[in-house]
């Protein structure tokens, strides 16, 4: 076993205990919850990518949907419209224009 001096077997399991929670306390705060405007920036960005257009602010994004492992999504831009999808980590993004 362990030998330290002046600890005792509780006082080792309450300071690993506490530690190890606090690490995943962190970790979670880093990693953090996506929210529906962080999904649509990303869906902006790489339909900007899929149409060839620089201006990803100059993008607007509706009926977004995640199903499986697939997204897909309308993206509007300089008065036309493409129908959208990428996987679900949106890489590969493919666009096809409509209007």
């Amino acid at each position: 076993m362990w030998a330290l001096r002046g600890a005792n077997a509780s006082e080792l399991l309450r300071g690993g205990l506490a530690g190890g929670l606090f690490g995943l306390a962190a970790l979670s705060a880093c990693a953090g919850a996506q929210t529906a405007e962080d999904y649509r920036l990303a869906l902006r960005t790489v339909s900007a990518e899929a149409i060839g257009v620089a201006d990803t602010s100059s993008i607007t994004v509706s009926e977004e949907v995640r199903a499986g492992a697939k997204w897909t999504w309308k993206a509007s831009a300089e008065g036309k419209t493409w129908a959208c999808d990428a996987d679900d980590r949106m890489r590969l993004p493919s666009c096809v224009q409509e209007s």
